[in-house]
């Protein structure tokens, strides 16, 4: 709630906001990115690591 309040804040103020803001949904796009690759990847070897281990 405060966080999106501030971040509403922020947007309403207006001047630079721009580069803050592209810079800021950039950084948090490259993170799940690299959050959902290490999710997939463990996914992956749980299912391969499974049907090794379960014939």
């Amino acid at each position: 709630m405060t966080t999106t309040n501030l971040t509403w804040m922020t947007v309403m103020d207006g001047d630079n906001l721009d580069e803050e803001w592209k810079a800021m949904v950039e950084e948090a796009m490259s993170v799940m990115t690299m959050r959902w690759k290490k999710m997939k990847l463990s996914l992956f070897f749980l299912v391969v690591v499974d049907s090794v281990v379960v014939p």
